[in-house]
């Protein structure tokens, strides 16, 4: 039978559009399933950042929360006298009203006082040395940790408030992200513990998996060939391993296509039926939208969303390109939402340090000002009017800065209470301008929610490429100008050459310090102290010296202040005390009556035990409380007047002869200083080196040495360096000295040989000729 040309034409040209359209599916198929599959991808990785940009969040929370708690007066009094109850009933209220879940307090050597969750002081004490942003396994939890340093005013202890890494967590995630979120970690037995907000997590147990082989399954798909995952780890203090899965399923995905495969497969059965000459007609009309859907979709997955519809709206292949515009549109929606909460501040709106890193990165200029504004007194405002009421004062100040400044000044939010303005090719004189600007636009009392408050500000200034080439350099030495600022705080300080070399100075000094007292580095000196009415040696005072083998001789004035400040000063007061006490009683027994002083740190006399630690070291080195002389300091006293009152008496009524030392530099009352129990008024060398040159020094050390007779005191000076104002003293009725017109401070042998021959040197002393000391410069 004769096929007609028409019939042959279709019979023709039907395989080939059925071929061409199925090829063309199959091909769109592929092409959006690619596309899918790499948005998931994307959409993993943007998760990812979510999970870390949420960590950070809950961490300054924590951190903010935890710093309030260890600056609460009531708290740091209950942890300095020790009230147990207090601190952990404190403790407990804080963490409710915090929603923390767990809270600890440490000791300043990470030893554990009080807590909600069981630690061991090994890893308290590995918790204190960890890195930013902790996190910590207890009890079969994760928690993500903060620590604020409770100080009074010294550190006495650290605050540890943690909240738990659980299914509500990985949840906030989840709803953030819209992935599924599984946390994998072993407990104490080896057993995996999950926590996942994916219902279809297949059961380790069963498997036989160990939670870094059940994170590295679900990445590489092994558990389900639909799962999309990105699998990465985090190291907890303690050593124990946090495995975090986020996944995304395929097959979701690709659901909302497969309406429209079947449409195109109808389309194609339907261009079988007609004529060949249609049937061509078709094929060409096919083949536009098809290329126009495939071009759609492979923006999309190179990650250009803005598709421009090109096909009419009433066909399939419109509607389908309609649709993949929409799903581009959501997607970059979604992720801009996601990168502006990554790099823009949530209270303020303002650029995240991270965003301005990006900027800084950018900038094709090499000059930049960066601007440091810190609103100062945030802590107590918030405990006075609540955090909603700072954190509608900080936008407040946010929205000033911003007015203010000119479009080219970048205003940032780093920190709770801390901004940043930086710009572009800018220099010196416009750092000043903003700085002028800042202080002008917040000079005015602010009203939030109908409480007027005055904005106290202190602002700081770094230039590139002056002070750094990256703006965590800038940065850096802005804080370091501020911490060095004096004078009014609204005055702008800009970052001085050579402040970090200070500030590293310090660290190196408290570093080889901690190693000095481990070694015994350190060595006595004493320097005599002259009784001008027997005119002999009837007290020495013991001085600290250091020389290092790194940073070379160390003055006291340069490490005792860091030794208060890192809680290093009390074993160093017992070494002192102890050497000290054991040379007073190798005198005692060669029968030389010499009482040795040593001074008192305020830190260390502020400490409750201060008393009892100091009988037993004496006592343990063989002497009696009547060899020593304890100096204390009238800062020292001003502390805490009570207790030091209260510890005086106790010394002295063990047998201790007790002085005043650095008298007039303390601003001491006198109504205060009457009811001291001390036995000496040491006059500060400051008044006594420029004798008797100085009318005003005269007239103070003259009026120093009658009140003190006055108050039944004995009266010695300081700083006597000529044979003048020794005898002006004298003439003064002051009742000793000490300095180094007798002797410089010597180590204890060549001490010893300078007091073989005290009379000697007592009496070149009272006529001004050099002693042999001197002369060979000691």
């Amino acid at each position: 039978m004769k096929i007609e040309f028409r019939n042959r034409l279709l019979l023709f040209f039907a395989p080939v559009i059925a071929l061409a359209l199925a090829t063309t599916v199959l091909l769109s198929w592929q092409s959006a399933r690619a596309t899918v599959e790499r948005n998931a991808e994307r959409s993993l990785m943007v998760a990812e950042q979510i999970f870390n940009q949420l960590l950070r969040q809950s961490q300054q929370q924590l951190t903010d929360r935890a710093q309030l708690l260890s600056e609460d007066f009531g708290f740091r009094r209950a942890v300095a006298t020790g009230e147990t109850d207090t601190t952990i009933s404190v403790l407990a209220n804080h963490g409710g009203r915090a929603g923390a879940d767990l809270m600890m307090l440490l000791s300043p050597d990470g030893e554990v006082v009080a807590n909600t969750h069981a630690i061991t002081e090994e890893v308290a004490r590995e918790l204190l040395q960890a890195a930013e942003a902790p996190l910590l396994y207890s009890e079969g939890a994760f928690y993500q940790i903060a620590l604020a340093p409770v100080r009074a005013p010294d550190l006495i202890g650290w605050v540890v408030m943690g909240n738990a890494i659980d299914l509500q967590f990985a949840e906030r995630i989840q709803q953030l992200a819209l992935t599924d979120v599984t946390l994998l970690f072993e407990s104490e037995t080896g057993e995996v513990v999950s926590i996942s907000t994916w219902a279809g997590l297949p059961d380790a147990k069963a498997g036989g998996l160990d939670a870094l082989a059940m994170a590295n399954t679900l990445e590489r798909r092994e558990a389900d060939t639909d799962l999309l995952a990105n699998a990465f780890t985090r190291t907890t203090v303690g050593g124990k391993s946090l495995y975090i899965v986020l996944s995304t399923s395929l097959g979701e995905a690709l659901a909302a296509w497969r309406p429209w495969q079947r449409k195109l497969w109808l389309i194609g059965l339907v261009s079988l039926l007609v004529t060949a000459l249609t049937a061509w007609v078709v094929a060409l009309t096919v083949s536009k939208p098809i290329r126009a859907l495939v071009s759609s979709a492979n923006k999309i997955a190179s990650g250009d969303y803005a598709v421009q519809p090109s096909l009419s709206g009433d066909s399939e292949f419109g509607f389908l390109e309609q649709t993949l515009q929409k799903v581009g549109l959501a997607v970059s929606e979604r992720e801009e939402r996601i990168l502006h909460q990554a790099r823009y501040d949530a209270l303020t709106d303002l650029p995240t340090r991270q965003y301005l890193d990006e900027l800084f990165s950018a900038s094709t200029f090499e000059k930049h000002s960066l601007l440091l504004v810190k609103v100062r007194k945030q802590r107590e405002l918030t405990e006075v009017y609540g955090m909603d009421w700072t954190d509608q004062l900080v936008a407040q100040v946010a929205d000033q800065l911003q007015t203010a400044l000119s479009e080219a000044d970048v205003v940032a939010r780093i920190a709770r209470d801390q901004f940043v303005v930086w710009s572009e090719n800018a220099g010196g004189e416009d750092v000043a301008r903003q700085a002028d600007t800042v202080a002008n636009a917040l000079k005015f009392p602010l009203v939030v929610a109908g409480i007027e408050v005055k904005v106290d500000l202190q602002m700081s200034a770094a230039l590139a490429p002056e002070h750094g080439a990256s703006l965590d350099d800038l940065l850096r030495r802005a804080v370091i100008a501020m911490s060095g600022a004096v004078g009014a705080m609204s005055q702008l300080r800009l970052y001085q050459e050579g402040e970090d070399l200070r500030l590293h100075r310090k660290l190196r000094v408290t570093q080889r310090l901690q190693l000095a007292i481990l070694e015994g580095a350190f060595e006595l000196h004493y320097q005599p102290k002259l009784s001008l009415g027997s005119r002999r040696v009837e007290q020495v005072e013991a001085l600290l010296r250091w020389s290092d083998a790194e940073l070379g001789k160390v003055f006291p004035d340069e490490f005792i202040p860091l030794a208060e400040r890192s809680g290093d000063i009390i074993p160093l007061s017992n070494w002192v005390t102890r050497e000290a006490a054991l040379k007073a009683a190798a005198w005692r027994d060669a029968g030389r009556s010499v009482q040795v002083g040593v001074n008192v740190s305020g830190r260390d006399f502020a400490e409750a035990d201060f008393v009892e630690r100091t009988l037993a070291t004496v006592r343990a080195a063989g002497a009696t409380p009547d060899l020593m002389v304890l100096e204390v300091t009238e800062s020292a006293m001003m502390e805490d007047v009570e207790q030091g009152i209260q510890h005086l008496e106790r010394l002295r009524a063990e047998g201790f002869t007790l002085a005043l030392d650095d008298f007039g530099t303390g601003f001491s009352s006198l109504s205060q200083l009457k009811h001291l129990p001390v036995d000496e008024l040491k006059i500060d060398k400051s008044f006594v080196l420029n004798l008797p040159g100085d009318k005003q020094d005269l007239e103070i050390v003259r009026s120093t040495v009658e009140l003190g007779h006055s108050l039944g005191m004995k009266v010695v000076a300081e700083g006597v360096e000529n044979n003048a104002a020794l005898q002006l003293l004298r003439q003064m009725g002051c009742d000793a000295i000490q300095g180094y017109h007798l002797s410089r401070p010597q180590p204890a042998a060549s001490f010893e040989q300078w007091l073989e021959q005290e009379s000697l040197h007592v009496r070149h002393a009272f006529d001004d000729a050099p002693t042999e000391s001197q002369s060979v410069g000691l």
